[in-house]
């Protein structure tokens, strides 16, 4: 009986430690990341904290402090954002392009080495354990990019790196990452173990690198977090739970985009078929959404978004994959029948999007205008009425019926011109009297009347 009492309450007292070992969440890791342009995800679709949050799930807190400025004032923005991390009380801080900016410039070694003391300093003094990348060769970036003059020369990339392993090594609480060795391997196509230990099968830099050459690719950044955990997980910073195997980072940065299905159709007979494109808000009605930096990067790709366009009773599109970031803005998509032509116009709340979205596009008929000084009308006749030049980039653009080409009109006797392709969007236009100075317009629209009014701002310098 006591044999049996015994057992009992062994087989109990197992079942309930199972059942509070299953019930007690996984201890949660605060990370913050610090650092340039890399770790803030200028050229990939998602920063590094971004990636590691992705990675790493609800096992996560992560607080993001990379700042694509820092080149600017390296001494300055790097204060503010240790002491924003340091805020954050994080356990661990990931700093793999920190000292980027710090070891760049036009300068000697003596003074490189100089301002990354102060750089080891500030990391040193957070007094919390920091991972930082050495400094990689990118003698391979764009000019536009990274300015000859502003290059580190390739014979001191070895001894400054090794200068640098020994002075973290004398800094309790910082540990190098090999950042430097793993770029050199992918500029010459060569294979580490640590790609091995990831599931790299191909080191192809024209793949890993932004077309920049100095910035990561959405592939890249895959990579750079793989590596990043792997020696993590293999130096007991992070749980050496965690799978860090490219195969399944890449699919959970795709598992973040998302698609729509649109039920397009031309609310007009005079709607074309053409080609489906999309036209984003002014930017600072993006910022106003509350969207990073790297938020707007990544929707900046929307403008090379393009699909077939053709209306037989409704036409199914579906658009995406799109980013995350996407979700926080209406955009509006245009139809155009030939390149740069706008034929019509809708918006799509991209935030709440339906199982089927029914996308009516609005045609943008001709339009006929007349110049106003004040109320009257204003005879300008042989004037050149054109697009603002920073509207053409967004691809509002107007198609002159009454005059010579694409982009512009010119006004009839009477000082009339009609224009096609005039996008709601449009609310100035320029103007350039024969023999006067360039003028700028305001439109307005005259209730349903498909006329344009243009009330020339500086009707004097028209006049002339």
């Amino acid at each position: 009986m006591n044999r049996f009492l015994a057992g009992f309450l062994a087989a109990t007292l197992l079942n309930l430690a199972l059942s509070a070992q299953e019930a007690t969440p996984a201890r949660k890791i605060d990370l913050a990341v610090v650092g340039a342009s890399v770790s803030a995800g200028f050229g990939s679709d998602y920063d590094l904290a971004e990636a590691l949050e992705i990675a790493l799930g609800a096992e996560a807190r992560i607080t993001d402090e990379a700042d694509s400025a820092l080149f600017l004032d390296v001494q300055g923005r790097g204060a503010n954002m240790l002491a924003a991390a340091a805020k954050a009380k994080p356990e661990l801080v990931i700093a793999i392009d920190y000292l980027f900016w710090f070891a760049s410039g036009p300068k000697d070694l003596d003074t490189r080495k100089k301002d990354l003391t102060s750089a080891l300093d500030g990391l040193a003094g957070l007094r919390i354990p920091v991972v930082v990348g050495s400094v990689p060769d990118m003698r391979h970036a764009s000019p536009l990019m990274l300015p000859k003059r502003n290059r580190i020369p390739e014979d001191e990339i070895a001894p400054l790196n090794a200068w640098l392993g020994e002075e973290i090594a004398r800094r309790q609480g910082l540990r190098l990452i090999p950042v430097a060795a793993w770029m050199e391997s992918i500029d010459r196509g060569e294979r580490l173990p640590a790609f091995d230990h990831i599931g790299l099968v191909e080191v192809d830099r024209k793949k890993l690198l932004a077309r920049d050459g100095l910035h990561l690719s959405r592939a890249g950044l895959a990579v750079a977090t793989c590596l990043l955990l792997d020696d993590l997980s293999r130096h007991e910073l992070v749980d050496r739970g965690i799978d860090p195997s490219l195969e399944v980072m890449e699919k959970r940065l795709a598992e973040q985009d998302f698609e729509i299905k649109v039920s397009v159709f031309a609310g007009d007979e005079t709607v074309p078929a053409g080609r489906l494109r999309f036209d984003l808000p002014e930017p600072a009605a993006m910022r106003d959404a509350g969207l990073s930096l790297t938020e707007l990067l990544k929707l900046r790709e929307l403008r090379r978004y393009s699909r077939p366009l053709a209306f037989d009773g409704g036409h199914t599109v579906t658009i995406g994959p799109l980013p995350l970031a996407a979700r926080k803005l209406k955009i509006r998509v245009r139809a155009e029948r030939d390149p740069g032509e706008i034929s019509a116009w809708a918006e799509i709340d991209l935030g709440k999007p339906a199982e089927d979205t029914r996308l009516e596009l609005e045609p943008c008929p001709a339009l006929k205008l007349k110049i106003l000084q004040g109320p009257e009308a204003l005879a300008l006749p042989g004037a050149l009425i054109t697009v603002p030049e920073e509207l053409r980039t967004r691809g509002t653009r107007l198609k002159g019926l009454s005059g010579q080409g694409p982009g512009h009109a010119t006004t009839d006797e009477r000082g009339f011109a009609v224009l096609d392709g005039v996008g709601p969007d449009v609310r100035r236009l320029v103007i350039l009297p024969p023999g006067g100075k360039e003028v700028e317009a305001t439109i307005e629209r005259e209730g349903e009347v498909q006329i344009l009014h243009i009330d020339v701002v500086a009707p004097e310098e028209a006049a002339r």
